[in-house]
């Protein structure tokens, strides 16, 4: 089983993750896996996550973190740190695919 999720939801901001990802996770049991895309050249849309898209024969790299299992137990008042830790995560995967293009 699998369940993919943008952790910034569809009205932003951009980069700031909701804890609707946190409840997710610990509601299903699966684990959260913070990915980072850069790629170039690409295409950006002026929208309010600044999607892009790839041209062909861009060069992409991808970063992924160590998944992060939320646990069950986590009450709704803990959230918060699972919440920061997660976007923290996906932050850092970003900035080292960023790096590497």
């Amino acid at each position: 089983r699998s369940l993919g999720l943008l952790c910034d939801g569809p009205r932003g901001p951009a980069r700031v993750c909701k804890p609707g990802v946190v409840a997710a996770a610990r509601a299903t049991g699966l684990p959260v896996h913070p990915i980072g895309v850069a790629a170039r050249p690409a295409l950006r849309f002026p929208s309010w996550d600044q999607a892009f898209l790839p041209l062909p024969f861009a060069r992409v790299v991808w970063d992924y973190a160590p998944p992060l299992t939320v646990p069950r137990e986590v009450e709704r008042d803990a959230v918060e740190p699972w919440r920061a830790r997660i976007e923290a995560e996906i932050a850092a995967a970003q900035s080292r695919a960023e790096a590497r293009l």
